[in-house]
């Protein structure tokens, strides 16, 4: 949304440069005025929209980058583990053997770990880990 309208007001500024000029009917005071920096209500305005828009379209907004309730994206690397094609014969490799049976140890060591703390909460489970 954003970045739709900072496209829209690039678009707009750069067909602006290219439009004619609106001729001025200030007589040379004026325009001597405006040159040396003298402002019109016009030209004010005009600023105080172009900052304000800006503003809005630049200013950081709410991130809705996860799937809560009706709104945000799910992620789509997740899958269902029920859905996985499993290849047997990579299963049966020895580099995936060790791997798993690494896994099963970590395991094993944790399920120590919160039986230490659940007997002792100030248990030393540094020699564990």
């Amino acid at each position: 949304m954003k970045f739709t309208t900072f496209v829209t007001l690039l678009i707009v500024g750069s067909a602006n440069s290219f439009a004619p000029g609106a001729k001025s009917n200030l007589n040379t005071a004026l325009k001597a005025e405006s040159i040396k920096g003298v402002t019109t209500r016009i030209e004010f305005l005009h600023q105080s929209v172009a900052a304000v828009a800006a503003s809005l379209t630049l200013l950081p907004g709410q991130a809705n980058a996860a799937k809560y309730g009706g709104f945000g994206a799910g992620s789509p690397e997740v899958i269902d583990p029920k859905d996985a094609i499993i290849d047997e014969e990579i299963l049966k490799s020895s580099s995936v053997q060790k791997g798993i049976a690494a896994v099963r140890g970590y395991k094993q060591s944790v399920a120590d770990m919160k039986a230490t703390l659940s007997a002792d909460t100030q248990a030393d489970i540094g020699p564990k880990i």
